[in-house]
Formats: C-alpha cells, structure tokens, sequence
C-alpha cells in the first residue's frame, strides 16, 4: 500500500560541545555505536559532512541524535517527506536495532543505464540480506516481555546488585562467531553442572532464555534470588538437585523444592533456599526473599529502586550487571572480592554506581566488553581517568616490538570520561577466550617484569620447528613392554616407593593455618617413559589410608573441602625429564600427579605410621590414528565415546574442542608438510559459556599442513598398590654446609670505631655482569646501590638494592641487620610522593669453604633488600630519599628447642613455628619480631649442623615467611634473639641519571 513517510536525516559537520574533546568523543561513540575508535575517526571525523543516519524512524534518529550529544558531538536533523511502499508482516516483526551500523550517505544523482542501475540494487539487496543473515543474530533480541517486570520485583530498597545474562542470544552469537563452540558435544565423566544438566535431559543452550538475578545485605554476607526464565520440566529439575545439592524431601513437591547446598572449598552449608518451578520460570531464594518476590509479581509492583539507567544499560547485552550501592556492597563482601571493591572505591573516590556488560559487535564480529563507574568525585575520575591511559599507553608501547598480537589487541581498549562516569571498554573478534588469554598473559608478564625476547629479533617472524620427542603411540601394545621406573637413571625424583614404571614420593609435609592448624601430607608420583598414555588423564593417584601404630585411620573422607582427601589427582604429562650418560642428555616423557590430604583434628604427624593408596596408569592397548588437511575447520570425529570437534583456525594456529570421554583422547598434533609434528608455541583451554566439552587454543612454530588425532579404541588400566612406613621427605645430606658465622656482640668502643671507618676501595667496584647500578649513595658507614628499579605499571614502584658495610661482629650473619626506608619519591614532573617502601636486610661477610677453612671474598659486609610500594601512582623518578636503619645488637640470647611442626617458640617480642619441611628446605612462619631474630641453626638428631642460610618472603612485621636451606634430617632449632638493640639511622637522597 502507498503510504506518505517521512524521512529523518540526521548529519555531523564535524561540530563539538564547548569544551569537549575530539578523541574524547571519538571513544565514546565507539561505545556507543559497538565499534572501534579507528572506524569512528575514518567514518566521521576524515570527512564532514557526512550522513549519520536516514530513517522513517523518528524516535531511532533522535536517540542516535542524543548518542551523539552524549559523547560531545552535534548534529541535525533534515525532514523529507516522501511517498513509499509498506509491506506489512505481521509473523516477522523486525529485529531490534542497533544506534548505528553504518553511515548512511544518500547516493548522487546519475544518468547511466537502468540496466546498470537495476544491477546495483540488486548486488545491494544482496549484500544487505546476507550482511543481515550474518549479522542477525547481533540485533536479536531475546529480551522476554516479563524481564522488566522480573527486575522490579526483585528491585527492593535494600537491593545491592542486579544482573541479566541474555542467554539465547549468547547461544546465538557463540555459534555463528564463537567459532570453538560445539553444539553436539558429548557429556564428560566430570561432575560439573553443565554436564549433570545434560544427564538430567535438561540442554540449557535449547531451554533456557533468560536469567536474572539480585544481591541484597545479609547477616552471612550477600544474600541472593534469582529468576530463569524458559521452558522446564519440573522433574528433571528435582533430579538436578537431588544430585547436585541436599533436598529436603519432606518439605518438597513436585514444583517446589526445599533444599540447601554445601560450599566445596569451606564445607559450610547454606540455609535453606526454596525452588519454585513454573512451566516457564524458575524462582530461586530464601523463603523470606521468595515470598517477597512472589508478592510482588502478583501486586505488580514498581521498582523501589530506579532502574531507568539500568535497563538502558543491560539492553541489547548479551551479559550485564551492576552495584547500586557500592559501599554497602564492600562491607557486605567478605574475603578477597571484598577488598578488592573496597580497594577500586578508594581508587576511584566515592563510587556511587557501577556497570559492567558485554555487547555483541558486527564489524568485526565479536564481542564489546564494557565497564564503568559513577562517582560523586569529579576530580578523582579524572585523576584515574588519566592514569588508566597512561599506564595503558605504556603498556601498549612496551608490547609493540615484543607482542605485536597482544600490541593490536590493547589498541582496542578504550578509556571513557564522561559526566559523572568513568569506563573502559574493549572490542574482542570471534576468537574471544584467545585474545582474553594473550591479555591476560600481557599483563601478568608486565606486573612481574618478564621479559624473554632478545635484542634485535622482536619483529623476526616465526620459522618452523619441529617437536624435539614425539610421543610415539603404537596400534597395538602390551602393557608389560612398560620400563621399570628404575632404568632410567633420573635422582631429580627421591622415591620412597618404586613398582612398574611409577614412583612416589613424600613431597611435603607441614601444617595448614587456613584449616585451624590441621596436618597436611603432600605426596608427588611419577610415572618414566609412559607408552600409548594421555597427556592430560594418563592415570590417578589416589591415597586411601592414613594410620597410626594401632591402626586406626587418622585421614577423615569429607565430602567437602578444597581438594579432598578421597578425590583421585590426575597423572598428567609434564616437562620432558632428562639424565645424563654416555656424555649426552637423555630426554624422556614424564607424567605426574601431586595429592595432599589433610588429616583429622588433633593429629600430629609423628603418630602416622602407615599410608596406603594406588598409581593407576591408563595404558592404551589399541589405538587408531587418523589424520586431515588443515585447518579442518568445522570437520569433526566422534570414536570410542570420545569427539573432537575443529572451529576456524588460520596461519599457525589450530582450534578444536574435546567431549566425553576425553581420556581416549591420547594427541591431537599438527604436523608440517612432511609429516612431521610442529612445536607448539603456546596454549589455552576453557569451557565454552554453555554446553559440555573443553576448548583449545594452540598457536604453532610453523604453519600446519594436516592433523593428527590419536584415539583409544581400549583402555587397559595398569593399577600399583602401594605402602609408606615413613612420611619424612628426603633429605640430601651430599652437600654438607660449613659452620656459619654467627653474631656476636662486643664493647661499644669497637661498635663506634667501627662505624666511623671509611668503606674500602673494593666496596665501590661493581661487576654486576655488566649491567652497572642505576645510582649509588654514601649514607654514613653504609654503601648502596640501586640494581632495580621499576616504577609505573601494576607493580607501583619496585626496587632491589645492593648494602655494604663494614666488618661489624654485630652484624655479621645477622638476619635482622637493617632496613632500607624509602620515604619520599620525586617524579619527572617535579611531584613529590610520600611513601612507605620497606626492607628488611641481614649482612654477612662472603665467601667459600675450603678444605674445612672459611676464605672471605671481600673485606666487607653485603646484603640485598627490595623495598617495594604497590600505590605509588606517580611517574618516572628522577630523586629518592629516605634512610638506613643499622641494628646493632647489645644483648643476645640463644633459644633452644626441638622442631616439631606447628609448635610455637616464643621469646620476649619473637614468636616462631615450623609450618612445613619439604626436600631440602624448612619453612618457617614468624608471627611477631621478626626484626629481632638475628641467626638461625637447625641439627640434625647427632646434634651435626645441617641448616642455617635463611631466605625471607616480605618485609612485613608480623607473619613473615623463612625458608631454611637443610642437608639433613632436622631436628632441634637454635634461634639467636636480638633482646636490646642500638639502632643508627643514616638519611639518603639519590639522584637517578637517565
């Protein structure tokens, strides 16, 4: 039918907002429209005017109009009306809408040929179908009538947090642009709760549509109620939980079900929740929060809270959520989330709101992670606003030569400043869980200062290389062809027990302070040179008896806990082994497993006397290889109950995901031209949103011609029982240490002689390998001397420093010598911070044991301390000041005591224990004085010294970690205590040169 339409031209001419700024606004519209900076910038910006929308729909140009004004551009509108066909359907509503996809610029005027013409606007219509097709998805919207409804009810006035997971557009856009998603994938043998979904017959990726869930304060911490919205069959729901959580049978129907759960990693059980199944809902929650929420829905009740920026928010996202009450939301967050909101409040000032979501993108088709805060604190966001670019500039920078991936990648992540808000956002393409984990391995490398590139080759391309030790997985095999574990000669493995081709040893034993102070074992098993076995699910080892002397069982078998004690540790292939004979290194295939069981309350680990358990071993007797052209993108293979399936890979890269019973699942290889297995580079693995299965990610050096897959057709477990009579951890008494210098004091005569004597020449020469200190300061009798110095970045500012000194008994192999003060810090912009970066420092003189005699390198004291200050948030330093701390002890006194783990020694301010002995090392935690213990001596029981080098984990006060180097059995302690001490402060400024 004829209609008369008007049509709504909205323009840029390239106009801002008084006071906006250009990249400012170029960032934000990128968040706005879902695409990147760089298309914005060339869209817009190149070339103005230029047509940003034309439409009939008036609202839709003026919201795209009020996007604009928003980010802090102007446009206008020119009206045209104009007559037009409408075919109305009322069976295919049109999708929801996006604010923009393209700029749409009207065409000019010509004369060529209507044959011409009429070919143009079909190649268009073409286009626009298939970019339509494949981008429909995108613009679904799944979003049920009832969502805002749902969200009022639950929008009480206490309501902390309220989130929304748009689930079947998530299986939508997973399966047309996440490209490793399988939707035929096998359920596992795991019991995780996708895979006890599909055993129940319940396939949420079909079933489920909506969820939405709510936060509020309660007395135990958060409190939750939640709404799935979808198609349910109630029975298979009750099975669900039978399964999975504890259900109070005699409180239960079938539609609505009382139950409680327990939390694996603290074994505390929830109160009871109520389970409210409706053909097409689920409401979960607290009796008191379901009738809450019940009453109204049935009212209709308004939101108490506002909810209008909220929805505009969460609408169209695939994922949203956000705090409307943040600083209730911190002191309601108990443990390590807790203070991280607490720490991002007071980073960010007086946070009054937050969102975090995740968008659909179409060019590239991707996802849009988006995140931001509302504050009260204008300057404060500011301030942040300009930090997160900065350190994001640096970061970007510092990766350009070396990870030219990751360097695009942060080109994509955006930081936004506008109004009362602050965010940041960041454009992933479809291979999402790829590009998060080259992310994610970025940053961790620039917080710990990793750097393997060498200088001159960041930019060479990768050449091929091929595995240094294929596995070599035999068509048939008889498990007696395994080597026994002892013919190939390894002594990195101390075995306590040896059968067949296994080993294990006592890896560690000690005390578990986050478990009331309850014993621990930890045993290590190994398998050598293991043919036609997995990688990842080669076998188990399992512990199933602890015993004291009378035999009775000193292991509980919770049904909790974090690693419990009857759960099987995976036998899993790690690092290459290798032992050296004939003048050459042998290398060989070596699979592990490490499993820790806590023991029962009150037990000491003296009363063990027996422990009993099996190494099983998951030999594949018959195998079939099979092989196909790379990349196999969407090909599959589906064998002996286990599938693989392969997504879009390009170049040096291979994608597939594994299911079911992916223990057959022996290699998947890319192999070159030749035939020959590539060298991987690097790889990550994750589970997709929805859906059973396991994706991988591999990236290779060299491109790959064909796929290898090798698959059990029969398992043969070869199991090896085993017995310990002892849990002790071997010591290596090969390495006998020399009598150490131990600290003692003298008159103070000598002390102020000493003090007052000029360093000598050799203290001021450094031969650090080349690498000279970055500065060196005189502070009274002390020398030292930056080696480190790392300021900026996650890390705040970090720094190692070199101490010399001079010969002082007092002082020498005192553990508790000194400490370095770093108090103030000036940058590059003249800003002075005020810090407070400790360490602690002990002194020694160097040198080496000869023929029983002790041969000084140096005639002076060295030690090393590394103050660090994790909220510095300055730029470079260009000065240092603070002072050195020298503690010069007046009195000492010697404590003697027997080790025994978990029993504290305490004397005046010092309070120590033995938290846990290992292969050749003793750890030790000091609960308070620390800076008094002066020297430690550990014996063995013929009273032979056999530790004394202590090493210490941070510069803390209180609970300090020590570890103490041993070469022999220990048992007894002698602590030398520091009871009165001199203390000489010595101040310092340093000027760092470029």
């Amino acid at each position: 039918m004829e209609n008369s339409v008007h049509q709504f031209e909205l323009i840029f001419r390239g106009e801002l907002q008084e006071g906006a700024d250009q990249q400012d606004c170029i960032e934000q519209l990128a968040t706005r429209l879902k695409t990147d900076p760089d298309t914005i910038r060339r869209r817009f910006f190149q070339h103005c005017p230029v047509t940003v929308l034309k439409t009939d729909n008036e609202a839709k140009a003026k919201r795209v109009q009020q996007a604009f004004l928003a980010a802090g551009a102007i446009t206008h509108f020119k009206d045209e009306e104009s007559t037009a066909s409408v075919i109305a359907d009322p069976a295919d509503p049109s999708p929801s809408e996006p604010l923009s996809t393209a700029a749409e610029v009207s065409p000019a005027t010509t004369r060529r040929p209507w044959r011409l013409a009429v070919a143009v606007l079909v190649l268009a219509g073409a286009a626009a179908g298939l970019a339509a097709w494949y981008t429909g998805p995108l613009w679904r919207s799944y979003s049920q009538p009832q969502l805002a409804q749902l969200e009022a009810a639950l929008a009480s006035e206490d309501m902390l947090l309220l989130a929304q997971l748009d689930v079947q557009q998530i299986v939508d856009i997973e399966a047309r642009f996440m490209t490793l998603a399988d939707p035929d994938a096998l359920p596992g043998n795991d019991q995780d709760l996708i895979s006890d979904l599909a055993r129940e017959g319940i396939q949420p990726r079909e079933q489920l549509k909506n969820v939405v869930f709510a936060g509020y304060p309660g007395s135990e911490g958060l409190e939750f109620s939640a709404v799935l919205v979808g198609q349910f069959d109630p029975a298979a729901v009750k099975a669900l939980v039978e399964r999975r959580y504890q259900l109070d049978a005699a409180q239960s129907s079938a539609q609505r079900l009382v139950f409680s759960y327990t939390n694996e990693q603290t074994c505390e059980r929830s109160g009871p929740l109520v389970l409210l199944i409706e053909p097409e809902r689920i409401l979960i929650g607290s009796e008191e929060r379901l009738a809450a929420l019940i009453q109204r829905l049935e009212q209709s009740a308004p939101a108490e809270i506002e909810l209008t920026a909220w929805q505009a928010y969460r609408d169209g996202k695939l994922a949203s959520a956000t705090v409307f009450a943040p600083a209730e939301l911190t002191q309601s967050t108990r443990g390590f989330t807790g203070m991280m909101l607490r720490g991002a409040s007071e980073g960010f000032g007086t946070v009054t709101g937050a969102f975090v979501g995740a968008t659909a993108t179409a060019l590239p088709p991707g996802v849009r992670l988006q995140a931001s805060v509302s504050g009260s604190d204008g300057e404060a966001l500011d301030n942040r606003a300009a930090i997160m670019r900065d350190e994001l500039e640096k970061l970007t920078a510092s990766l350009a030569g070396q990870q030219p991936e990751t360097e695009r990648l942060l080109r994509r992540l955006t930081v936004t400043r506008n109004g009362d808000q602050l965010g940041a956002s960041l454009a992933l393409d479809g291979n999402v869980a790829e590009e998060l984990g080259s992310l994610v391995q970025a940053v961790m490398g620039q917080m710990f200062s990793i750097n393997s590139s060498v200088a001159g080759q960041e930019n060479t391309p990768r050449e091929e290389r091929l595995m240094e030790n294929p596995a070599i997985f035999q068509p048939s095999f008889d498990p007696s062809a395994l080597p026994a574990f002892g013919d190939i000669p390894d002594e990195n493995f101390h075995a306590a027990w040896t059968a067949g081709p296994v080993a294990l040893r006592v890896k560690e034993i000690g005390i578990d302070p986050r478990q009331e102070g309850r014993r621990y074992l930890l045993f290590s098993a190994q398998g050598r040179g293991l043919s036609n076995v997995g990688k990842e699910q080669g076998g188990s080892l399992v512990i199933d008896g602890v015993f004291d002397d009378q035999g009775n069982s000193l292991m509980p078998m919770p049904s909790c806990g974090q690693n419990r004690n009857q759960d099987p540790a995976s036998l899993s292939q790690t690092m290459d082994g290798s032992y050296f004979t004939d003048g050459e290194f042998q290398h060989y295939r070596k699979h592990e497993a490490d499993k820790r069981v806590l023991l029962s309350p009150g037990v000491s680990i003296t009363d063990v006397t027996r422990v009993t358990g099996k190494v099983t071993v998951q030999v594949a007797t018959r195998t079939e290889t099979l092989t196909l052209p790379a990349p196999a993108n969407g090909a599959s293979i589906e064998k002996a109950g286990a599938r693989i399936s392969f997504g879009n890979s390009e170049g040096q890269s291979l994608s597939y995901t594994t299911s079911g019973d992916v223990a057959r699942i022996l290699s998947v290889r890319a192999l070159n031209g030749n035939g020959k297995p590539l060298d991987s580079m690097s790889h990550s693995s994750f589970g997709p949103i929805m859906g059973t299965g396991k994706a991988h990610q591999y990236e290779y050096h060299g491109t790959p011609a064909r796929i290898e897959v090798v698959i059990a057709t029969e398992l043969q477990p070869q199991t090896y029982p085993f017995a310990l009579d002892s849990v002790q951890p071997f010591q290596d008494s090969r390495f006998a240490q020399g009598q150490r210098t131990l600290p003692v004091v003298t008159d103070s005569n000598r002390v102020d002689a000493a003090l007052k004597q000029s360093l000598p020449d050799e203290a001021k020469s450094y031969e650090n390998f080349g690498n000279p200190p970055k500065a060196v300061v005189t502070a009274g009798p002390v020398q030292l001397a930056i080696t480190n110095l790392q300021a900026g970045g996650f890390q705040g500012i970090y720094s190692q420093w070199d101490i010399r000194t001079n010969r002082l008994a007092e002082l020498d192999g005192n553990r508790a010598a000194g400490e370095i003060r770093l108090q103030r810090i000036v940058d590059e912009e003249g800003t002075i911070h005020t810090v407070e970066a400790r360490g602690w420092f002990g002194l020694e003189q160097q040198g080496m044991w000869f023929n029983g005699e002790f041969r000084p390198s140096y005639p002076y004291l060295n030690g090393s301390a590394g103050p660090s200050y994790r909220d510095y948030e300055g730029g470079k330093p260009v000065r240092l000041e603070g002072e050195v701390v020298l503690q010069i002890p007046e009195t000492l006194s010697v404590i003697n005591a027997p080790l025994v783990l978990g029993e504290a020694i305490q004397h005046g301010p010092l309070s120590l224990q033995a938290q846990a002995l290992s292969e050749n090392s003793l750890q030790l935690n000091v609960a308070s004085g620390v800076g008094r213990l002066a020297a430690i001596e550990v014996f063995d029981a013929s009273g032979k010294p056999v530790g004394g080098s202590a090493q210490r984990w941070g510069d803390e006060e209180e609970n300090v970690r020590m570890n103490v180097s041993l070469s022999g059995a220990p048992a007894s302690l002698s602590l030398h205590v520091v009871d009165d001490v001199r203390e000489e402060r010595y101040p310092w400024t340093v000027s760092l040169d470029e």
